[in-house]
């Protein structure tokens, strides 16, 4: 299954996850800006095999919907030849994590990660509209870092609305790089 929409002369598009997407996905996670962005990753977030592992458990969960974001000329994309993945977008239900108190809410979430050399240039808004055009299950959840202004605002401009905040532990910030407590924006599509 692929879903395509055009920003100039690229198309971005959306596939189901392979596992030779997964190194591309690792490269993205480990860039110190992205996860800065994000402000809470896994403990072992460099861990090339953990990274993989949990990738390959993903992959493997049926009950995940899990996509590729990829860039890919129109001429080609026929052919399916100079397909460049961008980034990741999922949909998943959240479970309890000791690691990672937060409010679990009661539906589905989405989330997604773009590499750093893709970002702001509407690749994930084409992206989620997307995929929101395929999970149709409402409500529909998200949460960004309250100061990750992109990520709010492509939420925003699917239809996502604030739902509160809270504040989190997030391990990738603080001026000692040990970490510190931000805020997190809730959202929610109806």
């Amino acid at each position: 299954m692929v879903h395509g929409a055009g920003t100039g002369e690229m198309r971005v598009m959306l596939r189901e996850t392979r596992p030779e997407d997964v190194p591309r996905f690792f490269e993205h996670q480990t860039d110190p800006e992205g996860m800065w962005m994000v402000g809470s990753v896994r403990p072992n977030h460099l861990d090339r095999d953990a990274f993989i592992a949990r990738w390959d458990a993903i992959l493997a969960n049926d009950t995940l919907i899990k996509r590729a974001i990829i860039l890919t000329h129109p001429e080609s994309a026929a052919a399916n030849t100079a397909e460049i993945v961008v980034g990741s977008i999922n949909c998943f239900e959240r479970v309890p994590d000791p690691a990672r108190p937060c409010t679990i809410f009661p539906g589905p979430e989405i989330g997604y990660w773009l590499g750093r050399e893709h970002r702001g240039k509407g690749i994930a808004s084409v992206a989620v509209k997307l995929f929101l055009a395929e999970v149709t299950r409402r409500p529909l959840y998200a949460r960004a870092a309250s100061d990750n202004v992109g990520s709010i605002r492509v939420l925003q401009k699917a239809g996502f609305t604030e739902i509160g905040r809270e504040m989190f532990f997030a391990n990738m910030r603080g001026a000692d790089g040990k970490g510190e407590e931000i805020e997190e924006t809730m959202m929610v599509l109806e």
